[in-house]
C-alpha cells in the first residue's frame, strides 16, 4: 500500500499560533493560514492607494555551507552566538532548506503588481536587504523563511535569512525581534 501525503491546513489564532504543530507529523505539509479576525484587522487597516498591491517578499535564503546556490564556496560557518543560542533554545540543530518557498513566493509575486513589488531570494533575502527596504512602500511583507521564538527570552527570537553572501563568505542572517520593531 502506497504511502500517502496530506496536507494540513492550520488556522491557530491567539496563543495557538506558538504551538509546534510540526510534531504532527513529518509525512504532513503544513499550511498557515490567518484567522478571520486577522483578515478583518487587515482589511480595516489604511493603506496608501499607491501601496495597495505592492508585496515585498524575502524568501528562500541559504541557510547552509553545503547549499548547492553556494558551489562549495562556503567559508566559515556562522558564528552569531544570538543566533546560535536562539535555535539552540527551540530545540533546532540545523536550519534545513525549506521546500517550496521559492514556488510559494513567485505564486504570491505573480499576483502582485510585479512593477512595483519586491521579490528577493537566496542570497537577497538578507538582514541587510530587510533592514535597509522602505517597508511603508508595501501593503503586505512576507517572509518564506525559519522564525524563532522563545517566550522565556523574547530577545532571542527573529526571523532567519540568508547566513551567505554570495562570495561564500558567512554573514549575520538573524533579523532581530528588536530590529523589526525598529521597522
Amino acid at each position: 500500500r502506497a504511502s500517502m501525503q496530506h496536507d494540513v491546513a492550520i488556522v491557530a489564532d491567539g496563543a495557538l499560533q506558538s504551538l509546534p504543530f510540526a510534531v504532527l507529523g513529518t509525512e504532513t505539509a503544513h499550511v498557515y493560514l490567518p484567522s478571520i479576525g486577522t483578515l478583518r484587522g487587515l482589511r480595516a487597516l489604511d493603506r496608501p492607494a499607491a501601496a495597495a498591491n505592492r508585496v515585498a517578499i524575502l524568501a528562500d535564503p541559504v541557510f547552509r555551507a553545503d547549499d548547492e546556490r553556494l558551489g562549495g564556496r562556503a567559508g566559515n560557518e556562522p558564528s552569531n552566538t544570538l543566533l546560535l543560542r536562539a535555535a539552540s533554545e527551540a530545540g533546532i540543530a540545523n536550519l534545513p532548506r525549506l521546500p517550496r518557498t521559492r514556488d510559494e513566493a513567485e505564486s504570491i509575486a505573480a499576483l502582485a503588481d510585479r512593477n512595483a513589488s519586491w521579490l528577493a531570494l537566496d542570497f537577497a533575502a538578507n538582514r541587510d536587504a530587510a533592514v535597509g527596504a522602505r517597508w511603508n512602500e508595501y501593503a503586505v511583507a512576507h517572509f518564506a523563511t525559519h522564525a524563532l521564538l522563545n517566550a522565556r527570552h523574547p530577545e532571542l527570537s527573529g526571523i532567519v535569512l540568508s547566513l551567505y553572501g554570495k562570495d561564500g563568505r558567512a554573514e549575520d542572517g538573524f533579523l532581530r525581534v528588536n530590529d523589526i520593531y525598529n521597522l
